[in-house]
């Protein structure tokens, strides 16, 4: 009965020994790999000012630098109006050396010159009041604005219906799958793209119906119109305000400069010349030029189209140098390190194999807080982790799933 006892020990023993390294080793569960979406960093770029899209010189895909022209706007009126400031700083510099130079008949032509400057301006003036009038008489601008307004919302309203569509057939495809399979979780975060892709698509159509329903606040209250007739009534004011004050100083000019006159007339012309500077730099943003060197990735406006202060226009992508974020569950971000290497393969480029480095492992995971997680549950909680990518050709674009491949992290890039 001992001999018996001892030799079930030694087996117990003996399978134990066995047993015991293969449970222990870290890569049992097989090479680590993930699934993703290629990012680019974008940037937005919009106009400062309103106007009318003169040309557009880049089209979506087209490769851009730094300070390259993307579009032109209508510089006409800001180039009248520099215009204008030039000749009051022309008119200025007159008015001083005129003063300095005594009652001369230089100098009096000179201050004839502002005064028929000032006359210029309130004909202007009263040009503007009268177009005032006239629009608030004629209503058919209004009419192609709200008819552009609603045709918008309704291109808004599709592209919202088509994302939720796409949403919906990726959801059903990830449904087709064995549940938090790999393929499950690269269709659930490619489901997870779509979503996001509806949110956008309800921002553009939220967008448009606040532009229709300001347009039918104006239809249904006119006093806008008014009120701008009200407002270029007052500009004729000012700008025969204006006129007196010429006047007026050419009177001081025969009766002779004093050394108030002198020091107010250089403060005239510090006030005219930053006038000047001031219209030039706006008549210089009239023409915007990409502000970094990438792709034109889309285009949102057409020539002839009037835009409004800061509506997006273009984006412009970096596509050198882009970044696929993947997700690693928790109880394997352990096998990721800083600087390892990593084996990237996109769908459309199934004969392509890109290489990367992780730049980046999430402080916190996603989808299962670890304060309320049981052991069991923490297997579906993720790191977010970000690849850098070299992308001299520009095959890979923003939006692409990806598959990847975490190679072994070298000793030097675990330490």
């Amino acid at each position: 009965m001992r001999k018996a006892l001892f030799s079930l020990l030694a087996a117990v023993l003996v399978l134990a020994v066995l047993l015991g390294p293969a449970q222990a080793r870290p890569n049992g569960q097989g090479t680590l790999a993930a699934s993703g979406v290629i990012q680019a960093r974008e940037v937005i770029v919009a106009s400062e000012l309103a106007g009318r899209v003169l040309a557009v010189q880049a089209e979506e895909g087209d490769r851009v630098s730094a300070g390259q022209v993307l579009l032109v706007l209508d510089d006409a009126p800001c180039r009248a109006n520099l215009a204008q400031a030039q000749a009051a700083v022309q008119a200025a510099e007159a008015e001083l050396a005129a003063l300095k130079a005594g009652a001369t008949p230089e100098s009096l032509a000179a201050a004839e010159a502002q005064v028929a400057q000032a006359r210029a301006a309130l004909e202007a003036a009263r040009r503007a009041w009268e177009d005032a009038v006239a629009a608030r008489r004629s209503p058919q601008d209004l009419d192609a604005k709200l008819a552009a307004a609603r045709a918008r919302v309704a291109v808004a309203e599709q592209a919202v219906e088509a994302a939720r569509a796409q949403e919906a057939q990726a959801a059903y495809a990830r449904d087709q799958l064995p549940w938090n399979s790999r393929s499950w979780q690269a269709a659930e975060f490619y489901r997870q793209a779509c979503a996001y892709g509806i949110e956008a698509a309800e921002a553009d159509l939220a967008a448009a119906k606040a532009q229709l329903e300001g347009l039918e606040a104006i239809r249904q209250r006119p006093l806008a119109l008014l009120a701008a007739e009200h407002k270029a009534e007052g500009a004729v004011k000012v700008a025969e305000a204006a006129l007196r004050v010429a006047e007026a100083a050419l009177a001081d000019l025969r009766a002779g400069p004093l050394p108030a006159d002198v020091a107010q007339a250089e403060a005239r012309l510090r006030s005219a010349q930053a006038q000047q500077a001031a219209v030039a730099h706006q008549c210089e943003r009239m023409t915007l030029r990409s502000p970094v060197e990438g792709t034109v990735l889309s285009r949102a406006v057409e020539p002839g189209e009037a835009i409004l202060p800061g509506a997006p226009l273009m984006v412009v992508g970096d596509l050198r140098q882009v970044e696929l974020v993947l997700y690693v569950p928790e109880p394997r971000v352990g096998e990721v390190v800083l600087g390892q290497r990593v084996e990237v393969k996109v769908d459309g480029l199934s004969d392509r194999t890109f290489f990367g480095q992780v730049v980046h492992i999430a402080d916190r995971a996603e989808f299962t807080p670890r304060n309320v997680a049981t052991r069991e549950e923490r297997v579906n909680t993720y790191f977010a982790v970000r690849v850098s990518i070299p992308n001299p050709e520009g095959l890979l674009k923003p939006g692409m799933a990806a598959d990847a491949t975490f190679q072994a992290a070298s000793p030097s890039t675990s330490s």
